[in-house]
């Protein structure tokens, strides 16, 4: 393969062929490309080695699903978000995985405002240390899955809901809360299930990140402050558990 579309001869690859021929041609060489790179981020000027021209063929898609075109069937889209298909284009003197950078660095801006805060809930005029804008980045996620904008993936919807991303009351945002909750308390039973007790050292990360630690103080900060979020229900839960409220623990 080669990324210079200069040295490449230029066939009429269209000739002769029918639609049907002509897509299945494209996800062969679409396929190739992730085996060979273990993505499909294909970069601007792709060339194949047989000449087929990969980066336009990938732009060409993006243009049919951003119009609507007939020929991008569901069907399709599936088929190409099955490969793990890209539909953001790079920002102009930007690369693809220039931008793919910049999504990673905001998934961990994301993990970081979670850790500290319990929730994901982050409010609009939020702004992290760096001046990152991230109240306002996370309303525009929520708009652009209301919306079904194709730039927002089912990969990237699988990694915000991986983080807990809370899509707001039109996505169910009771279920969203309760399936953190049971996030939290699966590591808890690990972890209980592992060392023997809940006595869990504030600074412990589980081996996927998890920050466990941080989520059992801000539990009992949760319980010293009266806090509604933390039900009867959940405190009889975290109990059953053998929870150490450590010294916020509510005498009776």
């Amino acid at each position: 393969m080669t990324t210079d579309p200069a040295a490449m001869p230029r066939p009429n690859r269209r000739a002769g062929r029918t639609p049907a021929v002509l897509w299945a041609d494209g996800i062969a060489h679409l396929e190739g490309f992730i085996s060979e790179h273990g993505h499909a981020r294909v970069p601007k000027g792709y060339v194949c080695a047989d000449g087929m021209r990969l980066a336009s063929w990938v732009m060409h898609r993006r243009e049919d699903r951003r119009l609507g075109a007939d020929r991008l069937t569901p069907e399709r889209i599936a088929q190409l978000d099955a490969l793990g298909f890209d539909w953001a284009p790079p920002r102009p003197g930007r690369s693809v995985d220039d931008f793919a950078a910049q999504w990673a660095a905001i998934l961990a801006r994301l993990a970081r405002y979670r850790d500290e805060h319990g929730n994901l809930d982050v409010p609009h005029r939020w702004v992290c240390e760096d001046g990152f804008r991230l109240g306002e980045w996370v309303s525009r996620r929520r708009t652009e899955r209301r919306s079904q904008t194709p730039t927002l993936t089912p990969e990237r919807i699988r990694q915000l809901d991986a983080l807990g991303f809370d899509w707001g009351p039109a996505t169910g945002r009771a279920a969203v809360e309760q399936q953190r909750w049971a996030n939290a308390i699966a590591h808890l039973s690990d972890y209980v299930a592992e060392h023997g007790h809940a006595r869990v050292p504030h600074r412990f990360t589980c081996t996927d990140g998890f920050r466990l630690g941080l989520w059992v103080t801000t539990r009992r900060v949760d319980r010293s402050h009266s806090r509604p979020s933390l039900t009867p229900d959940r405190i009889t839960e975290l109990d059953n558990l053998g929870f150490d409220w450590g010294t916020t623990r509510i005498k009776h």
